[in-house]
């Protein structure tokens, strides 16, 4: 029985569910409380597929990556080694198709090349708010690649081709080479050029410093997802007070992890810096 490891992205705008559509498939839950993501979160789900060559089973970790535009940072880490990409847009909101082919495509590809893709058209169940439909929704995938056959309308709430679909792009990574899931690839001096001084570019300098620094990219998001609760950001308009806060939080999170005093006090200078640079 072969077993395999696949790292799989949920892309697309705010708002569009992706995080429901991931409860939907990991726990088989909905929450219609909007449950706001910080950086990514990262799930796992293990399933198994059968073919003519037996029955594969299938770890996916799944990455439910932050739909605000400006944090390209974040997105590229999120990105890089994947597998496969699904990419959510909200049926009752036009501008998030076409989001899947300005933003949300490029990016993948510029970081992990062209790999098996889907395209949710998510909130099928509120039907009378719908602007768009499944024939826009294969139409956009054309222009990318994507096959009709991998366009599919989900609801989260009601679990509509939610499970099927996953599955769906599961099985099409099976086609991809088998690699490391974690890159353990280093990228240092994170630097911020003075014209994206803004607080949500900062926000996501700092995120990703932290999470270079910590070394351990799941964990650290784990980490990143709780110190931005505790310090009350809003990700789509920081602020620095909260900023400054987030910076305590995580330079208390270094020093109880055992790195030395002189890198953290380095590291929380740098970061107040980025700060102190927002207009």
């Amino acid at each position: 029985m072969a077993n395999y490891v696949k790292k799989i992205a949920l892309a697309g705008d705010w708002g569009t569910g992706k995080t429901s559509l991931v409860r939907r498939f990991v726990y088989n839950l909905f929450e219609d409380k909007y449950i706001q993501t910080i950086g990514a979160k990262v799930s796992k789900k293990t399933v198994k597929l059968g073919s003519k060559e037996g029955t594969h089973i299938v770890n996916l970790i799944i990455w439910d990556v932050l739909g605000q535009k400006d944090y390209r940072m974040i997105h590229a880490n999120a990105f890089r080694g994947l597998d496969g990409a699904i990419f959510v847009c909200d049926l009752t909101r036009m501008e998030t198709l076409q989001g899947i082919h300005d933003y949300w495509y490029p990016q993948i590809v510029k970081v992990s090349g062209k790999v098996p893709f889907m395209i949710f058209g998510n909130k099928s169940d509120l039907k009378e708010q719908h602007k768009f439909g499944l024939s826009e929704i294969i139409g956009v995938g054309a222009t990318i690649g994507i096959p009709a056959d991998f366009c599919i309308l989900t609801s989260a709430k009601t679990g509509e081709n939610v499970e099927k679909s996953f599955l769906k792009i599961a099985r099409a990574c099976l086609s991809t080479p088998e690699r490391q899931v974690y890159d353990e690839e280093k990228h240092t001096g994170i630097y911020l050029a003075p014209e994206v001084y803004t607080a949500k570019a900062v926000l996501d300098a700092i995120i990703m410093d932290f999470i270079e620094v910590y070394g351990k990219e799941i964990e650290g998001m784990e980490i990143v997802e709780k110190c931005a609760r505790d310090a009350g950001i809003n990700m789509s308009v920081p602020d620095k007070v909260a900023l400054r806060k987030f910076v305590d939080l995580i330079k208390n999170v270094e020093l109880e992890k055992g790195i030395s005093q002189r890198d953290v006090e380095e590291n929380y200078a740098r970061r107040l810096m980025m700060i102190a640079y927002i207009e």
